[in-house]
């Protein structure tokens, strides 16, 4: 949204550069989003780089925007190593915490569980779900910034015998041992946290409702309980039928 932003911005009437000048926009601070995303995955094989946009501007100034045009160094997407001890680690501290509960889950199985245990349930739920979304996303980020980044046989003819197809550059003789290895490692780890937490559905499933359940009448019964309060002594019949109804 901001490449293409600045791409419909920028024009003769108005110049980006002049806007970063008068602060309107900080240019040095986009420079650094960009190469931090370098693609956005749209759907499928589908992606797009956001600082193509601006380079196709009319007022493109290569000098503005130093980190994106620095090639010898890749962002974050494309660098799937330096992402896996993280995710060794998440998955670590995740796996103790679900496995603790698991423990302390069959001796204590037969008390009913408070709304405290249940928040917990739902907060471990909600975060094994962020980390399988952030796993599976390193995954699918790497595998858009390599689509944009096909292998140069020039730099590396001994790998293969010719120059390939374009795809096959950007597929197949695009990964080394080391990320293959890695993308492996991480799968396993996601198949293996997605079997670990479908055998507890049940119980997440009851936690889930029940906080849900709680939230929301919290919110209705002491957040809002005021301007319920005042919107049905206006006498608005509509409005306190609906609440009465509710």
């Amino acid at each position: 949204v901001i490449g293409f932003s600045l791409f419909l911005i920028d024009s003769t009437a108005c110049n980006i550069n002049k806007l970063d000048g008068k602060k309107k926009i900080n240019v040095s601070r986009i420079d650094k989003i960009f190469k931090t995303v370098e693609v956005v995955p749209l759907y499928g094989d589908m992606q797009i780089a956001p600082f193509n946009y601006i380079k196709k501007s009319p007022n493109f100034d290569p000098s503005k925007w130093p980190i994106c045009n620095d090639t010898s160094t890749s962002s974050m997407q494309g660098n799937l190593l330096m992402q896996l001890p993280e995710i060794r680690e998440e998955h670590e501290r995740f796996i103790a915490d679900l496995a603790r509960y698991t423990n302390e889950g069959a001796i204590q199985k037969v008390m009913k569980r408070t709304d405290q245990e249940m928040k917990y349930l739902y907060n471990m739920a909600l975060t094994g779900l962020q980390l399988l979304s952030k796993w599976t996303n390193s995954i699918l980020e790497l595998y858009c910034w390599k689509l944009l980044h096909p292998a140069d046989y020039r730099k590396g003819a001994s790998k293969y015998e010719d120059d390939g197809e374009e795809y096959e550059r950007a597929t197949r003789y695009n990964y080394s041992s080391q990320e293959k290895f890695a993308m492996v490692e991480i799968l396993s780890l996601i198949k293996g946290l997605q079997l670990q937490m479908n055998r507890l559905n049940e119980t997440f499933y009851e936690a889930i409702c029940s906080t849900a359940y709680i939230e929301l009448q919290t919110f209705v019964q002491i957040h809002i309980r005021d301007m319920i309060k005042k919107v049905t002594q206006k006498k608005r019949d509509l409005t306190k039928r609906f609440f009465l109804l509710n």
